[in-house]
């Protein structure tokens, strides 16, 4: 699981302002491979090996907290 490879996703997709990254939905294919990947107690444990820093990166993307920047 790379929670912090997807939350990446997330932010240039939400400042981007995509729906889709080469024709893929990034939002519904990434939160489907971290609710996959979540352990029975909640919690997210990935490559960074830091359950934390994992689990708060997971909540970062489902959540899509970027806020995108205003367009003018």
């Amino acid at each position: 699981m790379q929670a912090f490879y997807l939350y990446g996703i997330e932010r240039t997709a939400t400042f981007q302002r995509l729906m889709t990254i080469g024709g893929h939905d990034w939002y519904a294919e990434g939160a489907a491979m971290l609710l996959s990947s979540q352990e029975l107690d909640g919690r997210w444990e990935g490559h960074l090996g830091i359950p934390i820093v994992d689990t708060a990166f997971a909540l970062l993307f489902l959540k899509r907290a970027t806020v995108p920047l205003p367009v003018s």
